[in-house]
């Protein structure tokens, strides 16, 4: 069978973006030469006619899903696609963004959200949906021992002067990871640490199997710790709704900018939430991809 991914834009300077992408063909084990067709760019008729060559295509993403987020134009792809249509990794993105409601006509029931946020909007709305977390979190462990340990960081777009005071107080060895580069390295320059980049899938999940632990703002800065057992520690906006997929899993969302008490969160916490998550995942993934 071919597959093909109706992807977030994955040549983006958001690298977060690339594993989302490669973490879905890994967990649900499509090929790595899957078709993919960005939904932030008009097709050309070669990559729809190569798309519509597919046994059926994957949309994965919150932002794909956002009013307002996607060129509209873009999103005329969805009225040309021929083959069944699956949502994955999905989720609503409030208090920031609004869902896209024209979007749900072409979305193959039931869809997969990340988190319990959307999954109580999609039942408002009527829509079956399955909670089923993010691919991220069901990345195969690794086990790869570090020669010198080491705590991941990564940086969230506020309160910069909160974050730069937070990481500079932790002790021990630091490693910046870094999705976006224009925001982060100049803060990593700052702090005069080395880093690694989203761009290569496979680089960083090992980074993330070799920390001792990991302190993150960004949402796919912890969510890869999570897939390799690590102690984290998270800070946010709590009513980014996203969020509600870690208060789920029993981690705690340390609001950005607040003093407070550094406590690592060990994944004896969360790793019963993972695995009930990944079973959802891959009932979701049997009643559509498989059972397709």
């Amino acid at each position: 069978m071919r597959y093909g991914i109706l992807t977030i834009d994955t040549k983006s300077s958001n690298k977060g973006n690339h594993i989302i992408v490669e973490s879905i063909k890994q967990t649900l084990c499509l090929p790595k030469e899957s078709v993919s067709v960005s939904m932030f760019c008009i097709p050309t008729k070669e990559q729809l006619d190569n798309l519509n060559s597919c046994d059926f295509v994957l949309l994965p993403g919150s932002t794909i899903l956002a009013e307002g987020k996607n060129n509209s134009d873009a999103m005329s792809i969805l009225d040309k696609i021929t083959v069944p249509k699956f949502c994955v990794a999905a989720s609503g993105w409030y208090p920031y963004m609004k869902y896209k409601t024209a979007i749900f006509k072409h979305i193959t029931e039931p869809v997969g959200v990340r988190d319990p946020h959307t999954k109580r909007e999609f039942d408002k709305l009527g829509i079956q949906s399955i909670l089923v977390g993010c691919p991220t979190m069901y990345v195969k462990k690794q086990n790869i021992v570090a020669q010198s340990p080491f705590t991941i960081v990564g940086f969230a777009r506020k309160n910069i002067s909160f974050q730069l005071n937070l990481f500079k107080a932790l002790s021990g060895r630091l490693i910046g990871s870094v999705q976006e580069a224009t925001f982060e390295l100049p803060l990593i320059k700052q702090l005069g640490i080395d880093y690694f980049s989203y761009e290569n899938f496979d680089i960083a999940y090992k980074y993330y199997s070799k920390a001792d632990k990991v302190v993150s703002g960004r949402l796919h800065g912890v969510l890869p710790a999570i897939s390799q057992d690590k102690p984290i520690i998270f800070f946010g906006d709590t009513k980014d709704s996203r969020f509600s997929l870690l208060t789920y899993m029993g981690i705690p969302i340390n609001e950005n900018g607040n003093p407070f008490e550094l406590k690592y969160i060990e994944s004896f916490v969360y790793s019963n939430a993972r695995d009930e998550l990944n079973y959802n995942y891959l009932i979701w993934a049997n009643q559509t991809i498989y059972g397709s």
